[in-house]
């Protein structure tokens, strides 16, 4: 009973913050025990509910849990994310994973933009990540081990910060690779090494949007990753980028073999790749968010 009367409490609370602001709409971003809230205050207010991650995500982060709490927790979330106005999710595949009636698909906007392109002549891989377990570079690094001595003078930077660059450092140096893979701190003229690469590998084990992956299209880096949620809507296997099952770790050897080789069949990715990334220009995002709000306001003044 104490704790019903705390959510009475913040309810209140809610009603009262958005009396006084009287907004349009209300946008909430994932915000803890209000996402809970929210849809049962003042009514006439429009609700947007938007995760900038996945589904998968969300289960990944709970897998210390039981079935029976993630079972119950998704239902729970499924119940209050239909009673927005609007649910706001990244990708046509998590669309498809909540499946709720209000569920709508905005992707991410590519922050780069350049006239130039990478030349791909240069003998460089490049993998933009946090060192952290679900990017999995671990993969990346057996990947690497498998195929390295085929390709001299060619070497993979990962670019990024997080808890695992220790570890990761540790299983270069056992696998022997440290002369060709590179962990680098993150840098700020992230554009300038795409520009310098011939290559984006991505070995996430899922990712929301996968928002690297179109900063690499944009600057014209064809692209080898696992075919995970995050991925696989935003590029198709051997139309704009070279995809494999995620853990595969002899296809993924395989596609990265054949880029390397290949000169044209990366011209033709990235020339591919680009052209799908045009649907992510920062004006045609905002766009679909302007027509997304004015018809929250419009349906609600009918």
């Amino acid at each position: 009973m104490k704790k019903l009367g705390c959510i009475a409490k913040d309810i209140r609370k809610v009603g009262k913050v958005i009396q006084e602001v009287n907004p349009d709409i209300v946008i909430n971003a994932q915000t803890q025990v209000l996402t809970w809230i929210i849809p049962f205050v003042k009514r006439r207010v429009p609700k947007v509910m938007e995760i900038h991650f996945s589904k998968v995500g969300m289960d990944y982060n709970l897998h210390d849990k039981s079935k029976i709490f993630r079972t119950l927790y998704f239902g729970i979330a499924q119940f209050i994310y239909a009673r927005y106005d609007r649910f706001v999710v990244l990708t046509e595949e998590d669309k498809h994973y909540w499946n709720v009636k209000n569920c709508v698909v905005i992707g991410n906007f590519t922050p780069l933009v350049s006239p130039v392109l990478s030349e791909l002549d240069n003998k460089k891989i490049i993998c933009v990540a946090r060192y952290h377990e679900q990017k999995r570079l671990d993969l990346l690094v057996e990947v690497w081990r498998r195929i390295h001595s085929k390709y001299k003078g060619w070497q993979i930077d990962v670019y990024g910060m997080g808890p695992d660059k220790a570890w990761l450092q540790d299983r270069i140096d056992a696998v022997g690779v440290a002369d060709s893979f590179k962990l680098n701190d993150a840098v700020d003229n992230v554009m300038e090494k795409y520009l310098e690469s011939s290559i984006f590998c991505l070995t996430s084990e899922h990712e929301g949007f996968g928002l690297v992956l179109a900063e690499a299209a944009m600057m014209g880096v064809p692209i080898c990753a696992f075919d995970i949620v995050g991925v696989k809507w935003l590029l198709s296997d051997k139309e704009t980028a070279l995809l494999c099952p995620f853990g595969d770790v002899d296809a993924f050897a395989q596609n990265l073999s054949m880029l390397i080789e290949s000169r044209s069949l990366r011209v033709k990715l990235r020339t591919a790749a680009k052209k799908r990334m045009e649907d992510f220009r920062i004006e045609v995002i905002m766009e679909k968010w302007n027509s997304l709000f004015e018809g929250c306001v419009n349906r609600l003044q009918i």
